[in-house]
């Protein structure tokens, strides 16, 4: 059995079962509806510790800038305002490209969206012009500036700073 944890789950029971592909009729406490493969769907860590991440903290993954934790997710304290975060995969890319539907994409999201001349956004399933994009720039300093947890939340760590700093802390975090 394969355990889906989606970037929008934060708790075990928002976790999708889904059965071996041997026995596909085999599934529990699935939810049928927006199950995604596991290449479409990154996984996130649940938390369990409460002094770590709250239900309130949102998942998102760093890439497209230089971060110890570049690759890494990251639950910020809050949900994110005025940052263009992917709505294919929940990236925070240094560089994006903004759909007329005012959805994000990252250029790698941007690139698996793409047949033609024309780009499926992943939100809405409808097609949008490809000449119709208009590059966007992530506010780097902006995103430092928001409260994050350590990576290392989910095995205990409560440490709990605006991103800046816990750059800082993950590189002699002792979790």
């Amino acid at each position: 059995m394969v355990i889906v944890t989606s970037a929008d789950s934060f708790s075990a029971a928002d976790d999708d079962v889904q059965g071996s592909e041997a026995n596909p009729t085999v599934r529990t406490d699935a939810v049928d509806e927006d199950v995604q493969d596991l290449s479409e769907t990154p996984a996130v860590i649940t938390q369990s510790n409460d002094d770590a991440a709250s239900e309130d903290a949102s998942p998102y993954i760093l890439i497209g800038f230089e971060s110890p934790m570049r690759g890494l997710f990251v639950q910020f304290a809050q949900p994110l305002s005025g940052i263009a975060v992917c709505s294919g995969c929940r990236a925070l890319p240094e560089e994006a490209m903004l759909l007329p539907c005012d959805h994000v994409l990252c250029l790698a999201c941007r690139d698996n969206c793409s047949v033609e001349t024309t780009v499926w956004c992943p939100k809405e399933w409808a097609p949008r012009s490809a000449f119709h994009l208009w590059p966007i720039r992530l506010n780097l300093e902006q995103v430092r500036g928001d409260f994050a947890f350590c990576v290392n939340s989910w095995s205990g760590c409560p440490f709990k700073a605006e991103l800046r700093d816990v750059e800082q802390h993950y590189a002699t975090c002792h979790y």
